[in-house]
Parts: C-alpha cells; sequence; structure tokens
C-alpha cells in the first residue's frame, strides 16, 4: 500500500493549483445616442466625399473632352485661316469674308454653336471668294457643312 500511497502523491504534485477568483464586469456594447449619431455623421461625410470625387471626375473627364474637341477642330480650320489671313492684307473682299469666316470657326471651334444660318447672298459671297483661292479643300467643305441656309 505504500506504493499506491507515493502513486497519489506524485499526482497531486503535479495538479497545479486553482487561479485566483476575477471579478469582470462586462460593458455595455449598445451604441449610445451620441455615438450613432456621430457615426451616421461620418458616414454622410464618407457618402459625400465619395459623391463628390465622382463629380470631380466626370467634370474633369467633360473639360478634357471638351478641350480634345476644341482643338482638333481649330487644327482643322487653322490652314485655312491663315491663308486668309495672308491674302486679306492685299484683298479687301477677303478680309471681309475673314471676318465673317472667323467668326463662325471661332464659334463652332469653342462648341457655341454646330451650324450657322446665314442668307443666301451672304453664303455665295463666301463661297464665291474661297473658290477664287488655293485653300485647304477639306476645310472649304467642312466650313460648308456649318454655314446653312436660313429656313432650311
Amino acid at each position: 500500500m505504500n506504493l499506491s500511497k507515493d502513486s497519489d502523491d506524485n499526482d497531486n504534485e503535479q495538479i497545479r493549483p486553482p487561479d485566483a477568483v476575477e471579478r469582470v464586469q462586462l460593458i455595455d456594447d449598445t451604441p449610445t445616442e451620441e455615438q450613432l449619431i456621430s457615426q451616421a455623421i461620418l458616414n454622410s461625410i464618407q457618402d459625400f466625399k465619395k459623391v463628390q470625387k465622382e463629380q470631380d471626375d466626370y467634370e474633369d473627364s467633360i473639360l478634357k473632352q471638351y478641350t480634345e474637341t476644341r482643338l482638333e477642330r481649330e487644327r482643322m480650320f487653322k490652314d485655312l485661316i491663315l491663308a486668309l489671313k495672308k491674302i486679306a492684307t492685299y484683298d479687301k473682299n477677303v478680309a471681309d469674308v475673314l471676318g465673317l469666316v472667323e467668326n463662325i470657326v471661332e464659334g463652332y471651334c469653342l462648341a457655341y454653336m454646330e451650324y450657322c444660318e446665314l442668307d443666301n447672298e451672304t453664303i455665295s459671297k463666301i463661297f464665291g471668294e474661297l473658290s477664287k483661292l488655293r485653300v485647304n479643300a477639306k476645310s472649304v467643305e467642312l466650313l460648308r457643312c456649318i454655314i446653312r441656309e436660313e429656313g432650311k
């Protein structure tokens, strides 16, 4: 029996003593009204910033598209306007046509208008003078598409 008593003592030596008792009070996880309001304000600000960024990106894309369109249109008419300016210093009729064409082209390039309605006499004067000159035919054809007769 002696053996069995030693065996029990060895088992007791390997068992650790119990932990000390701790009293812990659980915190209430239910948010207060102030916390709910703060969270709602934070969410609202984040949503506003997200929408603002989307709008800014959209505005930037519109401005970029507008700038590209304007530059492309100016490039199409650059040679025509330059040729008319050179000739206008010597020819009064071309100077009159240049004044009309330059304003029409500027309005078209800045996207103020997609076409311009003029009376038949003015159209004849513009294209009559342009047909006498050696200017870019593509620019003249595009100008024909922009200038329309009134009432048509």
